[in-house]
């Protein structure tokens, strides 16, 4: 009969009448549901989005198969195949659930990193001194070039860092490079501006 639809599972794991998200609830309110059946439901990268070229969202068992998990749309979660392939191989659906908001905290703890890095250290233009216009471009700057996932940025990292002492990542690095790579691309430019959601 083969693995229910990305609909079917999402669906599953939403209950439209009473608004319940079992996703919200099995982490203890800190991962929710993607809103569609392209998103992955641990990183939140998007199929077939021009930033996210090589995403795919997978249908993955949370029992596996080969131990006794069943194709029930409740055995079934969606994760992109990079999340897929981090996520727990286990017979514990709870292991799981643990790991979805581990992600979501170290998630966010680079998030505030991030973003208290580019308070401290970008030299905004003369014209954006205002504190309120500095936030909304710092947001703008995150959320549209969220430096983990946008593909061109990754490039951009591989390119011009390295590694010293096995060290793959620095908030540092990237934060030199993301200053960079805004500059380059003239993201400050009115032009630019506009176009950040």
């Amino acid at each position: 009969m083969g693995l229910p639809t990305k609909s079917k599972i999402l669906n599953a794991w939403y209950d439209i009448n009473t608004r319940t998200d079992f996703l919200f609830l099995k982490t203890n309110g800190k991962v929710r549901l993607a809103d569609d059946i392209d998103r992955c439901w641990n990183c939140h990268r998007l199929e077939n989005h021009p930033w996210y070229e090589d995403v795919h969202i997978e249908r993955c068992h949370i029992i596996p198969k080969s131990k006794g998990g069943s194709d029930s749309p409740l055995n079934l979660v969606l994760l992109c195949s990079d999340c897929h392939r981090r996520s727990p191989d286990t017979t514990l659906p709870e292991i799981l659930f643990e790991w979805f908001e581990s992600e979501h905290d170290a998630n966010e703890q680079y998030k505030q990193e991030l973003i208290t890095s580019i308070k401290t250290t970008f030299k905004f233009p003369e014209k954006f001194k205002n504190k309120k216009e500095q936030e909304l471009i710092i947001k703008k700057i995150f959320v549209t070039f969220n430096t983990r996932r946008s593909k061109e940025f990754q490039d951009y990292y591989t390119d011009n860092s390295t590694n010293h002492f096995g060290v793959k990542y620095k908030v540092s690095t990237e934060i030199g490079l993301l200053k960079k790579y805004i500059t380059d691309k003239k993201i400050f430019s009115l032009e630019n501006l506009r176009k950040l959601k």
